[in-house]
């Protein structure tokens, strides 16, 4: 494995990086249309007053990881005319902004078709081209659909689950499309999407008269709580690559916003004292959090948790439904009417939200299935094969789902949804409100079971489906809002220690220079559950060279659910990411390094000072290699 070894110092403990063959020496790289929509808060002076600025824009930025921002980029952040919020979500994705002058009164996309998020879908041209985003990207598909020229162009919808389900993460994770024609690199999709939801912020903007410039607007960008740090890595490069200038970006956890969305705007969980549960259900992922209202801000109560149980699963439930009563027909009708298998989903979306469970499910069913099916048998003697003719009606364009078969759809989803919650009411005391926000939420069946299983705790705000989107936006106006968190892992650094035999296991005993040492110590910086204050002094260790003119350190970060591994080779623990450090040490045998891993932010940071204290700027954390 290869560790950092430990020797004494005038008396202090200290951290030496050896340069062996244990170590790889790494070098670094170097570096649409529509209105703008209506804030939740009405009123008050038109929000363009006096945001213009000369125009300037940015080139595409090189992979980085995670360093500490320094006090200038948090200047900057603080000072920027806008802060605007893009809500990258599965199924839907749109954008927030406020002025600094009007922090809290948010504006949001308007779409052509009057919704405040666009579809999250991505259409490439034979070129293997970005093309078009969202509504326009369906349309077009569409078109070419009905002419049969679709066959060298590729759409990809439901690509962000790659982040959450893919074991090893890279920037060139393939992600197939729609139709499993193609694989395209996962950052060339995310940074597509990304640049275009910049590119139609500012347009809108433009066509209120106002041309911003890029570096006065401070970004910022959700991605769920239970995401791992590579994938929050792979968002910042994913902005970066879309022309977001990386010392002007924020990440959000997304129920992390919808808090303080609601800690501001509802007044149910906005006294000081409240404690609450919020479930931000949406198209792929649940994420839930656990805050009380303190002075100023919000504090974590328990460690964010969730799944891949989400409202697309739902979706998922209703397709193999058809798929069971049709079969193959469903596969063909897909094919040739890709339109009116699109136009049926959505129906089934509104219909979704309607359905509380106590009446039929009533879908949309196309004329074109009918037919179909219609060549081999009728769909009244299907219905009977399948078994389903009691709770299943086909009669005048509209597929009749019984209340029964209707929850059948919901229930494994939702049942996992009151599996959790009732797991968290189990291990926290006092719990004021359980808050439901995102798209799923809106389900009348999920309120509904959810209120016969918690009563008058569960609570919503207006709406739900856009409470990430602004939250993050007023989270990127005030980071502290969230002022304590609770640490998910118990994170390290391998290093080595002079072996001790009553204490350290035989196979661990490494010679080095003729000296013993023992490999793979887990060097504990913050422990699993561990409260940590946004901002908190955390555990600085010092480090020197081994060798004359080393420039390279790499350290190797490891994540623990354990409280007290001791061995970065133990079963619970897992590599996350390498810490690299370039320096010039001048020859210098006794040139130190200080190392401090900063947590309590939405992403691990770091921060890395010479022997003077001087700030080492080429030193970041790499979570993606």
């Amino acid at each position: 494995m290869g560790g950092v070894c430990c020797h004494k110092k005038s008396e202090t403990p200290q951290r030496e990086l050896v340069s062996d063959d244990h170590y790889d020496v790494l070098h670094f790289k170097n570096g649409v249309s529509g209105e703008v929509g209506v804030a939740y808060e009405q009123g008050g002076a038109n929000l363009y007053t006096s945001l213009s600025s000369p125009e300037q824009t940015s080139d595409d930025q090189g992979h980085r990881g995670v360093p500490c921002p320094s006090d200038a980029e948090i200047s900057r952040k603080r000072s920027a005319l806008l802060c605007a919020a893009i809500d990258f979500g599965t199924t839907y994705t749109g954008y927030a902004f406020s002025s600094r002058h009007d922090q809290k009164r948010v504006f949001t996309m308007t779409s052509e078709e009057g919704s405040s998020k666009v579809p999250t879908v991505l259409l490439f041209d034979q070129n293997k081209t970005f093309h078009s985003f969202g509504y326009d990207a369906q349309k077009k598909y569409q078109e070419l659909l009905s002419r049969d020229n679709h066959r060298e162009w590729y759409l990809f919808k439901e690509f962000k689950m790659t982040l959450f389900q893919t074991k090893e993460l890279k920037e060139n994770t393939p992600v197939k499309d729609f139709q499993d024609k193609i694989e395209l690199p996962a950052i060339e999709l995310f940074s597509s999407a990304i640049r275009f939801i910049k590119k139609k912020l500012l347009e809108d903007l433009d066509k209120q008269g106002n041309v911003v410039c890029e570096s006065d607007i401070h970004w910022v960008l959700t991605v769920p709580a239970i995401w791992n740090d590579s994938a929050k890595q792979f968002m910042r490069n994913a902005a970066t690559k879309a022309g977001i200038l990386d010392e002007m970006l924020s990440l959000a956890l997304e129920p992390e916003a919808a808090s303080v969305y609601c800690r501001e705007t509802f007044s149910c969980v906005g006294n000081v004292g409240t404690r609450y549960i919020l479930l931000d259900l949406g198209g792929g992922t649940a994420d839930i959090t656990c805050h009380k209202v303190v002075d100023g801000g919000l504090k974590e109560l328990k460690i964010p948790e969730g799944g891949g149980f989400g409202g697309t699963d739902v979706d998922a439930k209703f397709k193999r439904l058809l798929v069971d009563i049709f079969g193959s027909a469903v596969k063909t009708f897909k094919e040739k009417y890709l339109n009116e298998y699109w136009e049926m989903l959505a129906d089934f979306e509104m219909s979704k939200r309607k359905f509380d469970g106590n009446d039929q499910l009533i879908v949309k069913f196309p004329a074109r299935l009918d037919e179909i099916y219609g060549e081999h048998e009728s769909i009244d003697d299907v219905l009977q094969r399948a078994g389903c003719s009691e709770d299943i009606k086909i009669k005048r364009g509209k597929m009749h789902i019984s209340k029964d078969k209707g929850q059948w759809i919901f229930d494994e989803t939702i049942d996992q949804i009151i599996e959790r919650t009732q797991s968290l009411l189990n291990v926290l005391e006092n719990v004021d409100y359980i808050v439901l926000v995102g798209g799923f939420s809106e389900s009348k069946y999920l309120q509904t079971r959810m209120k016969a299983e918690f009563g008058d705790k569960v609570v919503a705000p207006t709406e739900p489906r856009t409470a990430v989107m602004k939250g993050a936006v007023l989270f990127g106006q005030r980071p502290t809002a969230i002022q304590t968190r609770v640490s998910k892992y118990t994170y390290g650094i391998a290093t080595m220690e002079h072996f001790k035999p009553e204490i350290h296991s035989e196979n661990k005993r490494i010679v080095i220079d003729g000296h013993d040492y023992c490999d793979d110590i887990f060097e504990k910086h913050v422990t699993i559950g561990q409260e940590i204050t946004v901002g908190q002094n955390m555990k600085e260790m010092t480090y020197h060279p081994t060798i004359d003119d080393q420039a390279h350190f790499v350290l190797q970060v490891f994540a623990s659910s354990t409280e007290n591994p001791k061995y970065v080779t133990d079963e619970e623990c897992q590599q996350i990411g390498l810490l690299l450090v370039e320096i010039d040490t001048g020859g210098n045998r006794n040139f130190e390094i200080k190392v401090k891993l900063v947590f309590g932010g939405t992403e691990i940071q770091v921060e890395v000072r010479d022997g003077l204290g001087n700030l080492i700027k080429d030193a970041r954390m790499d979570f993606l290699g």
